[in-house]
Protein backbone atom coordinates (compact mmCIF):
# COMPACT_ATOMS: atom_id res chain seq x y z
CA UNK A 1 0.00 0.00 0.00
CA UNK A 2 2.14 2.65 1.39
CA UNK A 3 5.38 3.03 3.55
CA UNK A 4 2.86 2.19 6.33
CA UNK A 5 2.25 -0.77 4.60
CA UNK A 6 2.58 -3.40 7.92
CA UNK A 7 0.04 -1.08 10.24
CA UNK A 8 -2.42 -0.38 7.51
CA UNK A 9 -2.44 -4.28 6.23
CA UNK A 10 -3.16 -5.13 10.65
CA UNK A 11 -6.00 -1.90 10.78
CA UNK A 12 -7.64 -3.76 7.90
CA UNK A 13 -7.17 -6.89 9.46
CA UNK A 14 -8.32 -5.94 12.82
CA UNK A 15 -11.93 -3.23 11.21
CA UNK A 16 -12.54 -7.16 9.53
CA UNK A 17 -12.45 -8.48 13.27
CA UNK A 18 -14.76 -5.68 14.77
CA UNK A 19 -17.03 -5.89 11.72
CA UNK A 20 -17.40 -9.71 12.49
CA UNK A 21 -17.56 -8.75 16.30
CA UNK A 22 -20.21 -6.23 15.89
CA UNK A 23 -22.32 -8.53 13.50
CA UNK A 24 -22.73 -11.69 15.15
CA UNK A 25 -25.87 -12.79 15.10
CA UNK A 26 -25.20 -12.62 10.99
CA UNK A 27 -24.77 -16.17 11.44
CA UNK A 28 -28.40 -16.71 13.11
CA UNK A 29 -30.36 -17.90 9.98
CA UNK A 30 -34.06 -17.11 10.24
CA UNK A 31 -34.60 -17.75 7.03
CA UNK A 32 -35.71 -14.24 6.29
CA UNK A 33 -34.68 -12.66 3.10
CA UNK A 34 -33.04 -9.30 5.21
CA UNK A 35 -30.72 -11.76 7.22
CA UNK A 36 -29.79 -12.99 3.59
CA UNK A 37 -29.60 -9.27 2.42
CA UNK A 38 -27.28 -8.35 5.75
CA UNK A 39 -25.17 -11.44 5.01
CA UNK A 40 -24.77 -10.30 1.46
CA UNK A 41 -23.70 -6.71 2.81
CA UNK A 42 -21.05 -8.67 5.16
CA UNK A 43 -19.48 -10.47 1.98
CA UNK A 44 -19.78 -7.25 0.04
CA UNK A 45 -17.50 -5.70 3.07
CA UNK A 46 -15.13 -8.49 3.10
CA UNK A 47 -14.55 -8.13 -0.67
CA UNK A 48 -13.44 -4.41 -0.25
CA UNK A 49 -11.32 -4.94 2.77
CA UNK A 50 -9.51 -8.07 0.81
CA UNK A 51 -9.40 -5.71 -2.15
CA UNK A 52 -7.60 -2.61 0.17
CA UNK A 53 -5.25 -5.43 1.03
CA UNK A 54 -4.08 -6.21 -2.70
CA UNK A 55 -3.33 -2.03 -2.87
CA UNK A 56 -0.50 -1.50 -4.77
CA UNK A 57 2.38 1.02 -3.69
CA UNK A 58 1.91 3.88 -5.05
CA UNK A 59 -1.67 4.57 -3.83
CA UNK A 60 -1.74 8.09 -1.14
CA UNK A 61 -1.92 6.97 2.05
CA UNK A 62 -4.59 9.42 3.07
CA UNK A 63 -6.85 8.01 0.17
CA UNK A 64 -5.94 4.36 1.63
CA UNK A 65 -7.07 5.37 5.32
CA UNK A 66 -10.21 7.42 4.07
CA UNK A 67 -11.70 4.03 2.00
CA UNK A 68 -10.50 2.05 4.78
CA UNK A 69 -12.37 4.06 6.72
CA UNK A 70 -15.76 4.41 5.16
CA UNK A 71 -15.64 0.70 4.82
CA UNK A 72 -15.43 0.06 7.90
CA UNK A 73 -18.32 2.42 9.30
CA UNK A 74 -20.37 0.25 6.61
CA UNK A 75 -19.73 -2.72 7.93
CA UNK A 76 -20.69 -1.72 11.14
CA UNK A 77 -23.51 -0.46 10.16
CA UNK A 78 -24.91 -3.19 8.31
CA UNK A 79 -28.16 -2.92 10.25
CA UNK A 80 -28.95 0.67 9.57
CA UNK A 81 -29.35 0.23 5.84
CA UNK A 82 -29.14 3.76 4.85
CA UNK A 83 -25.85 4.30 6.81
CA UNK A 84 -24.27 1.54 5.38
CA UNK A 85 -25.16 2.92 1.44
CA UNK A 86 -23.62 6.39 2.18
CA UNK A 87 -20.93 5.36 3.30
CA UNK A 88 -20.63 2.68 0.91
CA UNK A 89 -21.37 4.80 -2.31
CA UNK A 90 -17.92 7.61 -0.36
CA UNK A 91 -15.92 4.40 -0.43
CA UNK A 92 -17.17 3.76 -3.98
CA UNK A 93 -16.86 7.14 -5.00
CA UNK A 94 -13.09 7.49 -3.24
CA UNK A 95 -12.29 4.75 -5.36
CA UNK A 96 -13.20 6.12 -8.28
CA UNK A 97 -11.04 9.26 -7.13
CA UNK A 98 -8.25 7.18 -6.65
CA UNK A 99 -8.49 5.43 -10.47
CA UNK A 100 -9.08 9.11 -11.68
CA UNK A 101 -5.38 9.77 -9.91
CA UNK A 102 -3.60 6.77 -11.58
CA UNK A 103 -5.06 7.73 -15.07
CA UNK A 104 -3.44 11.47 -14.86
CA UNK A 105 -0.29 9.89 -13.49
CA UNK A 106 -0.21 8.18 -16.91
CA UNK A 107 -0.90 4.80 -15.29
CA UNK A 108 -2.44 1.67 -17.45
CA UNK A 109 -6.08 1.22 -15.46
CA UNK A 110 -8.09 -1.38 -16.61
CA UNK A 111 -11.47 -1.35 -17.20
CA UNK A 112 -12.72 -2.81 -14.36
CA UNK A 113 -10.98 -0.69 -11.51
CA UNK A 114 -12.56 2.78 -12.56
CA UNK A 115 -16.11 1.07 -13.76
CA UNK A 116 -16.71 -1.44 -11.53
CA UNK A 117 -16.54 1.65 -8.64
CA UNK A 118 -18.81 3.50 -10.54
CA UNK A 119 -21.49 1.38 -11.51
CA UNK A 120 -21.36 0.48 -8.04
CA UNK A 121 -22.20 4.34 -6.40
CA UNK A 122 -24.53 4.48 -8.86
CA UNK A 123 -26.54 1.57 -7.39
CA UNK A 124 -25.73 2.58 -3.43
CA UNK A 125 -27.06 6.60 -4.27
CA UNK A 126 -30.12 4.67 -6.07
CA UNK A 127 -30.61 2.49 -2.94
CA UNK A 128 -29.93 6.06 -1.14
CA UNK A 129 -32.71 7.77 -3.13
CA UNK A 130 -35.41 4.96 -2.82
CA UNK A 131 -34.64 4.49 0.79
CA UNK A 132 -35.58 8.12 1.11
CA UNK A 133 -38.27 7.94 -0.61
CA UNK A 134 -40.31 4.96 1.44
CA UNK A 135 -39.67 3.12 -1.63
CA UNK A 136 -36.68 0.10 -0.57
CA UNK A 137 -38.47 -2.70 0.52
CA UNK A 138 -36.69 -6.29 1.34
CA UNK A 139 -37.02 -7.03 -2.55
CA UNK A 140 -35.14 -4.25 -3.79
CA UNK A 141 -32.63 -4.29 -1.00
CA UNK A 142 -31.85 -8.16 -1.55
CA UNK A 143 -31.66 -7.29 -5.52
CA UNK A 144 -29.27 -4.50 -4.61
CA UNK A 145 -27.10 -6.54 -2.31
CA UNK A 146 -27.30 -9.30 -4.79
CA UNK A 147 -25.71 -6.83 -7.52
CA UNK A 148 -22.89 -5.71 -5.88
CA UNK A 149 -21.67 -8.40 -4.45
CA UNK A 150 -21.57 -9.51 -7.71
CA UNK A 151 -20.13 -7.09 -9.46
CA UNK A 152 -17.68 -6.78 -6.25
CA UNK A 153 -16.87 -10.25 -6.80
CA UNK A 154 -15.68 -9.32 -10.32
CA UNK A 155 -13.78 -6.45 -9.46
CA UNK A 156 -11.81 -8.43 -6.57
CA UNK A 157 -11.37 -12.03 -8.91
CA UNK A 158 -9.79 -9.56 -11.82
CA UNK A 159 -7.47 -8.27 -9.23
CA UNK A 160 -6.76 -11.47 -7.48
CA UNK A 161 -5.45 -12.27 -11.01
CA UNK A 162 -3.75 -8.80 -11.86
CA UNK A 163 -1.77 -9.05 -8.49
CA UNK A 164 -0.73 -12.37 -8.87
Amino acid sequence: MNNLNMPFRTIVGMSALFITYSYNDILLFSGELIVFANLLFFVLVALLLGELLLEKDETPPLLSWAILGAVFLAGINIRFKIKMMVFLSIAYVLMILLAWIRARKGMAIPAGRYMGPLVAAVITIAAIVLAATGVLNTYVLFGISLALVALECGVFLMRVRAHS
